[in-house]
């Protein structure tokens, strides 16, 4: 993971989303995924200021945005994730804080992400594409396809078409 100009936003490869997370006595604190590292900061400032961090310790302390309780953010994006979530496809979930689709497939003894994508049935694809390559022909799939089997590929590959398909 790359960090950013801003404090307290990192860059996560995998997702290609920006995180926003703080430090606060000693314990790190998830603060969810933007697609803007900007948005990941302002994020960030607001719990800081509810937190009691100095301006000095704030990415833009000139915008006064209104305090957020941490404990608030986790449960408004527990919440988001619950509602949210469901997909009739197996390893295809609603991203929480971005538009889009998340895709893993679950194997035996990891989790393989396979990118955010722009609708639910190409994460979908996605999936089955990961399963053909790990768990081979005959691997049970979310979608029917008529004209054959998609073509096999690894999580990598999928991660980048995923990322290369979100590109304006």
């Amino acid at each position: 993971m790359k960090k950013c100009r801003y404090m307290g936003v990192s860059y996560d490869s995998g997702s290609g989303l920006w995180l926003a997370s703080i430090r606060h006595h000693g314990k790190l604190q998830e603060l969810g995924a933007f697609e803007r590292p900007a948005d990941a900061a302002r994020r960030h400032d607001r719990v800081a200021r509810f937190l009691g961090h100095g301006e000095e310790q704030l990415n833009f302390p000139a915008e006064h945005r209104e305090p957020l309780d941490p404990k608030r953010v986790r449960e408004e994006l527990r919440l988001q994730l619950a509602s949210h979530a469901t997909s009739p496809y197996d390893g295809v979930y609603r991203a929480v804080m971005t538009p889009g689709w998340h895709a893993e497939l679950f194997l035996t003894r990891s989790v393989r992400w396979l990118g955010l994508w722009l609708s639910e049935e190409l994460a979908a694809r996605a999936v089955d594409r990961a399963r053909l390559h790990y768990e081979g022909p005959g691997a049970p799939l979310n979608l029917c396809y008529p004209q054959g089997e998609p073509e096999p590929a690894s999580a990598e590959v999928l991660q980048a078409e995923a990322r290369k398909a979100r590109q304006p």
